[in-house]
């Protein structure tokens, strides 16, 4: 496994979602979209720079999950305050009316030209939905209490999906709509994997091992390698692939008190050092070839990062 330039930022953390498009015309993405559950447990998203009160209500302790633009239009996935699987397509809303795990967050992608999604349902079970909001289907793939899932579209029209197994394993398939494999990866108690989709119809993975260490890969899921980069204990990497075919891990690093690290194939190292305030997992999220991070400012306030600098939204988070 190729190490990588690795950036360190000392800034704080706080776990919402952003999910990165498979490839294809799905890439066609021309802003970037954050949400993210404010302190009264309201959905509020950033549009490109505008904010948006959707006046709907997450569940508490859960995080939504993204797409850029496509077709003009955004789409978030999240945890209802009645605990159901919940859509928002450019401001009008749907409750699917499938019942969530508590405590856990669903993962969006487009495939096809079609939302597709996964979440753990209140059965423990990886729940899929290929063909829209409508199309939940139970996989029958059992999931470690409070973890999340994560799927990807991929170029050759499959959903992936990989999520943390009852039996603490890293477990993935890449035909869907389920062909569960259990890769032998044991992954940290608590925790969720990350996935996106490359444009050679494989996926890049990480996750925390049960060393503590980030774990990944680029592939099919199994045999990934371990990164030896300390995640700081009950945090989750996130990932995303540009559209050069570049990925991208975002973690909070373990020893570092409340830092960031970027690790990729891409860049050179940028290092930023704002005020540490404990948190949750990081978000990363890239539209075209450009990433930014989003988390909880030690005021906290919604911040974002990138490259190009620095921003604060005066809105205050969960």
């Amino acid at each position: 496994m190729r190490k990588s330039n690795f950036a360190v930022k000392t800034i704080p953390l706080i776990a919402f979602a952003t999910v990165v498009m498979g490839f294809g015309a799905e890439r066609a993405a021309q802003a970037q979209i954050f949400a993210f559950q404010d302190s009264s447990h309201q959905l509020q998203i950033d549009n490109n720079g505008t904010m948006i009160a959707t006046g709907n209500y997450m569940k508490s302790g859960t995080a939504p999950s993204t797409v850029n633009m496509y077709n003009g239009l955004y789409y978030v996935a999240y945890q209802g305050s009645n605990g159901h699987f919940w859509l928002d397509a450019n401001g009008v809303f749907y409750d699917s009316g499938q019942p969530m795990a508590g405590g856990t967050s669903p993962s969006l992608t487009i495939l096809a030209g079609v939302i597709a999604f996964g979440f753990q349902g209140s059965n423990g079970h990886l729940w899929i939905g290929p063909r829209g909001i409508y199309s939940s289907e139970d996989t029958g793939g059992w999931m470690a209490g409070g973890t999340s899932p994560s799927v990807a579209a991929l170029a050759n029209g499959q959903l992936a999906m990989a999520f943390h197994g009852v039996n603490g394993h890293f477990w993935v398939s890449m035909t869907g709509p389920f062909n569960g494999y259990d890769t032998g990866g044991a992954m940290a108690g608590g925790t969720s994997p990350s996935i996106a989709a490359l444009p050679n119809s494989e996926i890049f993975y990480a996750f925390q091992g049960s060393n503590g260490h980030l774990w990944g890969g680029s592939g099919n899921g199994i045999g990934g390698g371990d990164f030896g980069t300390g995640v700081y204990s009950g945090t989750s990497p996130s990932v995303g692939v540009d559209t050069n075919g570049y990925w991208y891990v975002g973690l909070w690093l373990a020893g570092l008190g409340a830092s960031i690290g970027v690790i990729s194939n891409a860049f050179d190292d940028y290092n930023f050092t704002i005020t540490p305030y404990g948190g949750h997992s990081p978000s990363l999220a890239i539209s075209g070839t450009a990433w930014e991070l989003a988390y909880r400012c030690s005021n906290g306030y919604l911040c974002i990062e990138s490259p190009s600098g620095f921003s604060q939204i005066g809105i205050q988070m969960n």
